[in-house]
């Protein structure tokens, strides 16, 4: 990473090679979008609004003309631009000037809001479109006997009823890992240490506090049964509370000097129990937002 993190930084013909390259990477490998964008946001941090935005031109050009000449049509690489590009420049230009990662975490969400909105606008009712898409896969399983008709039906409505808030959730989860890799580049680099200093103190504001916890809530109890803009609301709203759980447990093992094996059994413990850790964590970042658990763990003297 730190060696990609060099590369991008001789200039901004190196720059629009790198997120060319892997924006056509991402076509076969999606999480390699994350990437990609990260080198747009990382050069506008670094460089400046201008110099994110030409990187970004350039790149979007060039991914385009090879979209075209692979795939007779340049559509899914002017998506890319649109859909990710250009919300990272934008978050990258905000914290530049502001040098808030809350303020900036916190106005990625507005993207994802956006996205939402376009589901429903575009859509009507979000749940019984995909229903009419995920129903060629019911009678699927039907047919191969893996399900039975009831069964495959209840499989339909649990899985519609949770992917317009899924969609937005990880769109918006995408901006912040780009936004986060950018700024740890950039610490890296320039200022060691500071994203450390940064993400330990990652926090939501109360007012998106007091507004998860009805969200959240309704959505935890009554699951796939939820009003649907409600769950897709909540369900919005858990990366930036998933990270904020997580800032807080690397806060609290930094303080007291623990061994960051905790934070790998953490980690693991995401993977294995999915999605019960990660609710777990996420609600860690809701009650911070009120408790401040940070500021009640008084830092521990570093053994000898």
């Amino acid at each position: 990473m730190y060696g990609l993190a060099s590369f991008v930084m001789r200039g901004r013909s190196q720059a629009a090679m790198a997120a060319t390259v892997l924006a056509m990477l991402a076509l076969l490998v999606p999480l390699l979008s994350i990437l990609s964008s990260a080198v747009v946001t990382f050069v506008t941090l670094r460089k400046g609004l201008t110099d994110g935005l030409v990187v970004g031109a350039i790149s979007a050009l060039a991914s385009g003309l090879l979209s075209y000449l692979l795939l007779e049509s340049p559509a899914p690489v002017v998506g890319f631009m649109l859909v990710l590009w250009l919300p990272v420049w934008v978050l990258g230009a905000v914290l530049r000037s502001s040098r808030s990662l809350d303020l900036a975490a916190q106005l990625a969400l507005g993207f994802g809001l956006v996205l939402l909105a376009v589901f429903y606008l575009q859509l009507g009712e979000p749940q019984a479109q995909w229903k009419e898409i995920l129903q060629p896969m019911a009678e699927h399983f039907v047919e191969s006997q893996i399900l039975d008709a009831d069964q495959s039906q209840a499989f339909v409505h649990l899985v519609a009823a949770w992917m317009t808030g899924i969609f937005a959730a990880g769109f918006y989860f995408q901006l912040l890992l780009a936004l986060l890799l950018a700024r740890n580049w950039q610490a890296r680099m320039y200022n060691p240490g500071g994203f450390q200093a940064e993400f330990h103190a990652l926090r939501a504001s109360r007012l998106l506090g007091l507004m998860a916890l009805p969200l959240l809530g309704l959505t935890l109890l009554q699951g796939a049964e939820a009003p649907g803009l409600v769950r897709d609301l909540g369900l919005l709203l858990v990366p930036l509370f998933f990270l904020q759980g997580l800032a807080v447990a690397h806060s609290v093992v930094a303080r007291t000097h623990m061994s960051t094996g905790w934070l790998v059994a953490l980690y693991i413990l995401l993977f294995v129990a999915i999605p019960h850790a990660e609710i777990l964590v996420t609600l860690v970042g809701v009650a911070d937002v009120f408790a401040d658990f940070r500021s009640r763990v008084k830092p521990a003297a570093r053994p000898e």
